[in-house]
């Protein structure tokens, strides 16, 4: 599993420093944080995988190097429709986190080069408190229900940066909170987007956690009784 939207948002907590960048939300407040799945299964010599239960693993996988047994199998076949969407965020927004972090410096010689006659305009909140209007300088991603955004305003003599979260206005969130979301600020583009991946990646980790105990939760309720660890590492390697 590779990248998701961060869940979680307005709690009130305090605001986060990133090497000259200033956070407006902590990670918790943007993903659940959730524990981690049980024990492993045992191997044993000349005899296979026994994952407790003296059901021998015989079924490969794709992108796990391991080998589920029936009982195991089964389950990963109940789980992987429960999480696929989730799974599909996350994966799509890890991807993205790769493509900003490489293309940190070129983004930062495109943005040092504009001018902000003719960028578009952004009225923006943080916190659903107005934080004024920016100047929307690159689409960083985009998805049919949201977008990130690197945006700028001046401040006296000084440029400063943002990135930015747009939603769709009709999505329950933008209802309740408004369009737009103001993630973290600094005054240096090349700095800000390293550290906005850096934030994203935590952020994602726990998100992880939360698809893991989804899958925990779920696996429980259908197949009491059952160590359902290996199924867990299983999803998440997807």
């Amino acid at each position: 599993m590779k990248s998701l939207q961060p869940a979680g948002r307005k709690t009130g907590k305090p605001e986060q420093k990133f090497y000259g960048c200033q956070r407006t939300k902590s990670n918790h407040e943007r993903a659940k944080k959730r524990g981690e799945g049980r024990t492993a299964g045992v191997f044993h010599p000349g005899g296979g995988c026994y994952a407790g239960t003296g059901d021998a693993c015989q079924h490969a996988g794709p992108n796990y190097p391991g080998r589920r047994t029936n009982s195991e199998l089964k389950a990963y076949n109940v789980a992987v429709p429960i999480v696929a969407e989730p799974v599909r965020l996350f994966n799509e927004r890890a991807k993205t986190l790769v493509e900003i972090e490489n293309q940190s410096a070129k983004i930062a010689e495109q943005v040092a080069s504009q001018s902000p006659h003719g960028l578009p305009a952004l009225a923006i909140t943080a916190r659903g408190m107005p934080e004024g209007t920016w100047h929307v300088n690159q689409t960083l991603f985009k998805s049919t229900r949201s977008e990130v955004l690197l945006c700028s305003r001046d401040i006296g003599e000084k440029k400063q940066f943002g990135v930015v979260d747009r939603f769709d206005p009709n999505s329950p969130y933008a209802r309740v909170h408004g369009e737009t979301d103001l993630q973290m600020t600094g005054n240096n583009v090349f700095v800000l987007l390293q550290n906005y991946v850096e934030s994203e990646r935590g952020v994602l980790q726990l998100f992880r956690k939360d698809i893991e105990a989804t899958v925990e939760e779920n696996l429980s309720e259908r197949f009491p009784g059952q160590n359902h660890s290996r199924v867990v590492r299983a999803i998440s390697a997807r």
